[in-house]
């Protein structure tokens, strides 16, 4: 309230943003499932383009992206930022 003067912050259009995005997802986490993914992809589509990637990551939940016992899912992280920083991209 004290910085926005009411409950909700403003939204602001993010379709703008014209750099390489990744979004990993697990196909267990309630709090972002597919279906809120897949509605953020949609949007952000038009404007990042083919510079848009997502990956749904088995057997992972919120937290384990966090706090897993299992990190091997970085080698994915390590990939995509080793793939944009490349000529390929």
């Amino acid at each position: 309230m004290k910085v926005y003067g009411t409950s909700e912050p403003p939204s602001f259009d993010i379709r703008g943003i014209k750099v390489p995005i990744a979004m990993l997802y697990g196909n267990s986490d309630v709090l972002a499932d597919e279906k809120d993914v897949k509605k953020l992809v949609d949007y952000l589509e038009p404007g990042a383009g083919s510079n848009l990637v997502y990956h749904e990551m088995f057997n992972m939940g919120h937290m384990t992206f966090h706090i897993g016992k299992d990190m091997s899912y970085f080698n994915n992280v390590l990939w995509l930022l080793e793939y944009w920083n490349s000529d390929a991209s």
